[in-house]
């Protein structure tokens, strides 16, 4: 008997089947490791880190697979303690983002705490791409939209459905814009042609429907229609003219306002 040990000892007899088959497993996973290591140096000239066999939280490295994520980054497979596996980025696992299989996440109750602009509500069998529940959420505008609590956690202050991008972009180019009455003067006198227009000149594009050149021009949030033309150069023409007569006395009464 051993110490300690309160009952009849009864020695295991263990297969040596039993322990050819671990062995086999331990030597595939192995060899299947190496080849993953040995396409990635062929492919960026440089191997990955290699994590395999290192614990991050619940999980544990098993090797590096071929398949990436929305980043391009490559992605490891990971077995957690509960005997889930998990595809995770080096960079999630290096910075403490993905612990586990998502098995714990059930137990982080976030109900009704506030993220930025956004208050969790509930958790739903939705899925993120590194398998975290996701959280529906509230956002202060009204929306519904999902987010993981890791996510969450990190976006802080900035969280929302989307909308605190729309109005910081729009800030920003109020900040650097002048408006009058819904124009940006600044627009009216560019002469910068848009990355999508085909005609070289600003408001012109051609109409397959009609087989000619079409003529409008913006102002003051609406756009208006100038005329269909055989060439380009009419177009062109027109286009010109309808500047001078819309956006040359709106831009000379800007600047005779501004001065005094």
């Amino acid at each position: 008997m051993h110490a300690g040990h309160t009952g009849p000892y009864v020695e295991q007899d263990i297969q040596p089947h039993q322990i050819n088959k671990e062995e086999k497993r331990k030597s595939d996973r192995i060899t299947n490791h190496m080849e993953s290591i040995s396409i990635n140096k062929k492919k960026t000239g440089r191997a990955p880190q290699d994590l395999a066999g290192r614990k991050y939280g619940k999980l544990t490295v098993l090797v590096l697979t071929d398949q990436t994520n929305a980043q391009h980054q490559r992605l490891w497979r990971c077995i957690c303690d509960c005997g889930k596996e998990r595809l995770c980025s080096a960079h999630w696992l290096k910075f403490g983002w993905a612990k586990s299989c998502g098995c714990r996440e059930p137990y982080v109750d976030i109900t009704n705490k506030r993220f930025g602009r956004a208050v969790a509500l509930r958790p739903t069998d939705k899925r993120d791409s590194d398998n975290s529940i996701m959280w529906e959420c509230r956002c202060d505008c009204g929306n519904l939209f999902y987010r993981a609590p890791g996510k969450l956690r990190r976006g802080s202050e900035k969280v929302s459905c989307g909308c605190l991008q729309t109005d910081i972009s729009r800030e920003n180019i109020q900040r650097v814009l002048h408006f009058v009455d819904g124009t940006a003067i600044e627009k009216l006198e560019s002469q910068k042609i848009p990355a999508n227009n085909k005609s070289g000149v600003k408001g012109v594009f051609f109409s397959k429907d009609r087989n000619k050149w079409t003529a409008r021009i913006g102002f003051q949030g609406k756009q208006h229609f100038i005329g269909h033309f055989d060439t380009v150069e009419d177009a062109k023409k027109a286009r010109e003219r309808a500047e001078e007569k819309i956006y040359q006395p709106f831009l000379q009464s800007y600047y005779v306002a501004a001065a005094k």
